[in-house]
């Protein structure tokens, strides 16, 4: 398994020059070469990277739990999300190659979740929140001079040029995702 992570790197990388390397420092390794560093880490700094990111996954969990929109503010989110999608890379890398299907499955689909925080502007945000009546759609109210047909159209581009930033992270997760896992046969 090692040996293949590392064919992946840079040939001339041995597994053992990986492993010393990650036994120095594992997070250089890690923004390296991703979450496959793992596989050249020693049990107990791989024990920890896998607490850390399972816990900074629960936080995330929590926060889907709270925010179900199909467009959020990433400003929502627990930690920082690079940091989420490290964990969650790691977690669904760990799951593949233990063979936990489930799990792999769990990871896959908190990916697909943290597609859907963006880095939303804030004069867009009143039009993309849920309305203070709490039907979940945007606040459209009239305000002076604006028809509400026209705030509602203009709700509506809005949201969809969010849905399209979203669509877009989606394809980069996956496209990581395969990147990731392909070399493993998943």
């Amino acid at each position: 398994m090692a040996a293949r992570a590392a064919s992946s790197v840079k040939r001339a990388e041995s597994p053992e020059a990986l492993r010393l390397e990650a036994a120095r420092d594992p997070l250089g390794l890690m923004k390296r070469i991703g979450c496959r560093a793992i596989l050249f880490m020693k049990d107990e700094q791989r024990s920890i990277t896998l607490k850390w990111a399972f816990r900074v996954f629960s936080d995330f969990r929590e926060t889907l739990r709270v925010h179900g929109a199909p467009v959020e503010n990433s400003a929502s989110l627990p930690h920082p999300r690079k940091d989420i999608e490290a964990a969650l890379f790691i977690l669904l890398f760990q799951a593949v190659l233990a063979g936990e299907k489930k799990k792999a499955a769990v990871f896959r689909k908190a990916l697909r979740s943290l597609a859907r925080f963006a880095d939303i502007h804030e004069e867009d945000l009143e039009m993309l929140m849920p309305s203070p009546g709490g039907t979940g759609g945007p606040a459209v109210a009239e305000p002076a001079g604006q028809p509400v047909k026209e705030q509602s159209r203009e709700a509506a581009a809005t949201l969809e040029r969010y849905a399209a930033v979203v669509r877009g992270e989606e394809e980069r997760l996956a496209r990581k995702e395969r990147d990731l896992l392909g070399m493993y046969g998943q």
